[in-house]
């Protein structure tokens, strides 16, 4: 087997071996939805969050697949990155579900497909600049917010906007002007002792990451979230964005105002965060 295999419905496969028609809703419409992960030499950090997410995914699209289970994805994914020779590397892993079937809105099947990808990762550990952006975030009572799904045009247009503007990635707002998301993290900030965040409310697609740090179990900060705007945000003493690839991101700039991304509370944060993760990865 290359090193350009995957999985493809719980098979190795050879990349040249799939054809466009096999893709076809996928590429056509994004009709799917997918989870991104890393593996860390063949361990995981919360697999059965990103699994239990995305047969949620699977369920609100109506797509008709049997349910993912942690035992069979890990064994999958292992195999995957032993044809790779890649099971001592860290590893991006993508598992992307579509729902197959010809042309067209109206849906005429339901029987869904999956390709589990690979390839060796190197978390960046570099800060970035944002650039706030006019694409608003996808309100949620247009399409739920709590999952990957596959059309990520409105995330491509925003990061579109954001390097027009030479900025590594956008902040995103809500349709009423509340601080939602980047194109691809969470964000958060600290001012006057406490950790800020937008809530689920503001049209967000709530990460893993996150959820590790609202929850309380990283560290014994304050974390308060809720709907703040932009001024809020403005005066904050340090800015970093959360992701299950990058895992924490210091924020340098956003539009002309510089943050420090040598911040105490970010050095403390990742240290948190690299404590919880060695306790945690199965």
């Amino acid at each position: 087997m290359s090193s350009d295999s995957l999985i493809y419905n719980g098979d190795l496969r050879d990349v040249s071996s799939l054809t466009i028609s096999d893709l076809n809703r996928v590429v056509y419409y994004g009709d799917g939805c997918f989870e991104t992960f890393l593996c860390y030499g063949s361990r995981f950090l919360h697999l059965d969050k990103h699994i239990a997410r995305l047969n949620e995914a699977i369920l609100y699209l109506g797509i008709n697949i049997a349910p993912f289970t942690q035992e069979v994805v890990r064994r999958q994914i292992v195999e995957l990155l032993s044809s790779k020779n890649l099971n001592e590397a860290n590893s991006f892993v993508r598992i992307q579900v579509w729902r197959q079937g010809g042309r067209g809105y109206h849906v005429d099947q339901n029987e869904g497909a999956y390709i589990i990808e690979a390839r060796e990762w190197t978390i960046p550990k570099y800060p970035v600049k944002l650039a706030s952006v006019k694409v608003k975030a996808i309100p949620k009572a247009a399409l739920s917010r709590k999952y990957k799904l596959s059309n990520s045009l409105n995330y491509i247009q925003a990061s579109r906007e954001a390097r027009g503007k030479k900025a590594d990635a956008a902040l995103m707002f809500t349709v009423d002007d509340v601080i939602s998301e980047t194109e691809f993290a969470n964000i958060f900030w600290y001012k006057d002792g406490i950790i800020y965040t937008p809530s689920v409310d503001c049209d967000l697609l709530p990460g893993i990451t996150r959820e590790i740090i609202t929850s309380g179990s990283v560290s014994s900060f304050e974390i308060k979230e809720g709907r703040f705007n932009w001024n809020h945000l403005a005066d904050a003493e340090a800015v970093w964005l959360t992701n299950s690839l990058r895992e924490m991101i210091p924020v340098s700039s956003i539009d002309d105002i510089t943050y420090d991304t040598k911040h105490t509370i970010i050095t403390e944060m990742k240290q948190y965060f690299e404590a919880y993760k060695e306790k945690k990865l199965s």
